[in-house]
């Protein structure tokens, strides 16, 4: 039979007191299972932060999302620069379209030149 697994999860909001800091917290909580032969394969804890770390988090996070946001637009820019000069960035081709993969066809980042498909453009079905 295989020892169970425990997961040790230890919150304190006040880091103060040497009885409920976290390390006293961690020890107490590593005892029982010890005792007991348990395995421990995590050990997670959550401090409190105070209100000047919440400040650089948030700070942190609103840079990131900036980042995030420039990235997504100079994404979507290159791909509209691409189907302007009628390449593709990727992935399958467009319906109608086959992509032209060749050493001479430029570099990866200007996109692979397309090129039509004969007769599937021009032919529209009929309906029933």
């Amino acid at each position: 039979m295989s020892k169970p697994l425990v997961i040790i999860y230890v919150r304190l909001s006040p880091d103060s007191d040497a009885s409920t800091s976290v390390e006293s917290q961690t020890q107490t909580c590593r005892a029982y299972p010890d005792t007991r032969g348990w395995q421990i394969p995590s050990i997670a804890e959550d401090v409190d932060v105070s209100g000047a770390s919440r400040l650089i988090v948030h700070v942190l996070s609103a840079f990131a999302e900036y980042e995030r946001d420039m990235i997504r637009t100079r994404i979507l820019e290159n791909k509209v620069n691409l189907r302007a000069k009628g390449r593709w960035s990727g992935g399958a081709a467009p319906y109608g379209y086959k992509i032209i993969f060749a050493v001479s066809a430029g570099r990866r980042d200007e996109g692979w030149p397309l090129e039509a498909m004969p007769g599937l453009l021009e032919a529209t079905p009929e309906g029933p």
